[in-house]
């Protein structure tokens, strides 16, 4: 009831129109933890499926950056002519008793990873699967630097917070993780990414009425200046897992470790990164070098948020240790 009232005492200076004479608000939220949102879905009509628009809070003031990140991400990427249509508009920002709050627009569509479970790997997956690439080099290609402050502690703060009991239990060893964070930074030079940070096919819209993308959703962890373009290959990692994933689901870890050495899957890692690389204009690159200093961020990504590790840390780290054991293998 709060964030009703909240809105609708504030919805001239929001939205720039006049209040409805009513909304229905349903509140969500994201995960348990302390670091969730609560998700306020706004419906401005009582016959709207889908909210008109959301607000997202965070429960802990200590995790405000999320919001805040994910406001200025969006407030850049509206500017551009080719993002706008597929990003959630940002409307406004700020703080509820010191937790931070974004008001954004509400995009229709199903995800991306849903459709591909139910379709796997046709034609039509395939045009929606490339649509998401282009519309992701627009992404990373941002000049940002300049307007967007990176927030998130770097990778150096993560390993030395990294547990010893989780190295044991994905059996990787520091002299590993130094070889990968030696090449990390020289890989792409000295160029800079915007990175989206969790670029997957549950944050990608998908309108099954045209079957086209209709939005990108979620940039608590995006960043202006990686040095490393790792949303494209944790795309092509989580398309792994979508397209082999079946009801006998087993982890995240044992579906992609058990397809990603297939030839099938190398041809579709292939496929994707050469296309990236070439539109993106990138010389030739060492996509086992690349993959594993992908792998090795997203293993680091809650620990650096959050001072902790997540199950699906532990999983890419995992993951991570079984291609640098297979390293030997011809997989390009």
């Amino acid at each position: 009831m709060f964030f009703k009232q909240f809105l609708l005492n504030n919805w001239a200076d929001i939205f720039k129109e006049n209040p409805p004479a009513d909304i229905d608000c349903v509140l969500l939220s994201s995960c348990l933890e302390d670091h969730g949102n609560n998700l306020i879905m706004v419906f401005s009509e009582h016959h709207c499926h889908f909210p008109k628009y959301i607000m997202k809070t965070t429960r802990n003031k200590k995790f405000n950056f999320k919001i805040e990140t994910e406001f200025e991400a969006l407030k850049k990427a509206a500017k551009d002519d080719f993002l706008r249509p597929y990003i959630p508009y940002p409307y406004m920002a700020g703080y509820l008793n010191g937790c931070a709050y974004l008001i954004q627009e509400g995009i229709r569509g199903r995800t991306l990873h849903d459709v591909l479970c139910a379709r796997k790997n046709t034609p039509l997956t395939w045009s929606l699967v490339n649509q998401a690439i282009e519309i992701l080099i627009k992404i990373n290609g941002m000049n940002t630097s300049k307007d967007i402050e990176n927030k998130h502690p770097g990778m150096d703060r993560a390993l030395s917070l990294l547990p010893a009991a989780v190295l044991t239990e994905t059996g990787l060893s520091i002299k590993e993780i130094d070889l990968i964070v030696e090449t990390r930074d020289t890989l792409f030079k000295k160029n800079r990414f915007f990175i989206h940070n969790d670029y997957w096919g549950a944050n990608i819209l998908v309108n099954e009425r045209n079957m086209s993308i209709s939005g990108i959703v979620d940039w608590e962890f995006s960043t202006a200046t990686s040095p490393v373009p790792s949303d494209i290959v944790w795309f092509v990692v989580n398309l792994i897992y979508a397209l082999n994933i079946t009801r006998q689901t087993r982890s995240f870890y044992e579906v992609v470790k058990t397809a990603f050495f297939t030839p099938e899957s190398m041809e579709l890692i292939k496929r994707c990164l050469n296309r990236y690389t070439a539109l993106m204009e990138i010389e030739e690159i060492d996509f086992i070098q690349w993959i594993e200093a992908v792998l090795l961020e997203m293993g680091l990504r809650e620990l650096k948020a959050y001072g902790q590790t997540g199950v699906m840390d532990k999983e890419c780290l995992q993951l991570l240790k079984s291609i640098i054991n297979n390293r030997d293998k011809s997989f390009f």
